[in-house]
């Protein structure tokens, strides 16, 4: 039995694994689900019905009164189907995907240094003896050509982070598209299990025809 100490560190690990916490979070997964609905079986939807129902009826064959077979008939059809609505929506996402230009995943960038970003105007001690000097038009360029560097530096930091938020973007993308694969693989799973179920009860069924 697990420990008092094992317990609580299950229970505080579980409140970080509920999924979505923001309110962004959670639109976007309500929109994830509602674009490909993978997440239940097509055997769920009234919609596929007629398609499962024809499906199961050439799949059963001429053993299609026997309950069993019927059965085991319409899983496999089910199963295909959502093979099918997996691939579908995966090759849909794929199509979706290579027309943005971050299609491929590249690396992040890194955040400009904080140094460029600041600009310190002279004191009036300075500007006085520049005055005085006659070096007041030079100190009007570095000045200008200060202020100038901090606005490339504070573009090419927006740049960054648009670039950045894209990278993120793209790498969100890749991880919908594998679980639009885990989709496929648990269907082609119930349906491979589907199918050993329909030779086992076509097998009962021949066996019977002998007797």
């Amino acid at each position: 039995m697990p420990s008092s100490r094992k317990l609580a560190t299950n229970r505080a690990n579980a409140q970080h694994s509920t999924g979505p916490k923001s309110r962004e979070g959670k639109a976007r997964s309500r929109v994830n689900a509602l674009k490909h609905g993978l997440a239940v079986s097509a055997s769920t939807i009234p919609a596929l019905a007629p398609e499962i129902m024809h499906l199961a009826q050439l799949i059963a064959g001429e053993n299609e009164r026997d309950p069993v077979v019927w059965e085991a008939a319409r899983q496999v059809a089910s199963a295909a189907i959502d093979v099918v609505r997996a691939r579908r929506a995966r090759t849909e996402r794929l199509g979706q995907m290579s027309q943005g230009a971050y299609f491929l995943p590249v690396p992040s960038l890194e955040p400009m240094p904080t140094q460029f970003l600041s600009y310190k105007s002279s004191s009036l001690d300075t500007r006085i003896r520049a005055v005085l000097d006659g070096t007041i038009d030079e100190l009007h360029r570095r000045e200008s050509a200060q202020i100038n560097r901090v606005f490339k530096a504070y573009e090419e930091t927006q740049r960054i982070i648009q670039h950045n938020a894209q990278v993120r973007r793209s790498l969100s993308e890749w991880d919908q598209l594998e679980r639009l694969d885990r989709y496929e693989r648990r269907a082609l799973s119930r349906r491979d299990k589907a199918i050993r179920r329909l030779d086992e009860a076509r097998a009962v069924v021949r066996s019977k025809t002998h007797l």
